[in-house]
């Protein structure tokens, strides 16, 4: 599965690895990874100042939960979806609608969460 058109995402990943096996299955899938944060102030830094289309965040990052990223690019109006190798249990409630990746994750369940949000927002 592709997307559309080009998206510009933001990816919020603690892990090198994982940032690396994500940035790659977006890059396969079109999306152009225009900035990755792996600690929760650059994250909420970059969430409020990167001119992104969606954004991918890990629940926790380096112990952190991200829901303050979360926050602001929720009041930025930008769609995101979250990823955990964690229990979902763990995400706000108030975050509740949002689509959970479970790592490990294939392509085509991104594509599908990327169209999701995206059309949410259209």
């Amino acid at each position: 599965m592709t997307i559309n058109a080009t998206q510009r995402v933001l990816l919020v990943e603690d892990e090198p690895g994982i940032a690396e096996l994500v940035s790659q299955m977006l890059q396969d899938l079109s999306c152009q990874v225009v900035a990755t944060a792996s600690s929760l102030d650059e994250a909420v830094t970059l969430a409020g100042t990167s001119d992104i289309d969606l954004a991918i965040l890990d629940v926790r990052l380096q112990g952190q939960p991200s829901e303050p990223v979360a926050r602001v690019l929720q009041g930025r109006g930008i769609p995101f979806i979250f990823a955990t190798g964690y229990r979902i249990s763990e995400i706000e409630r108030e975050f509740e609608a949002v689509p959970t990746l479970s790592k490990p994750f294939r392509s085509v369940d991104l594509a599908h969460a990327i169209t999701l949000v995206l059309d949410r927002r259209s």
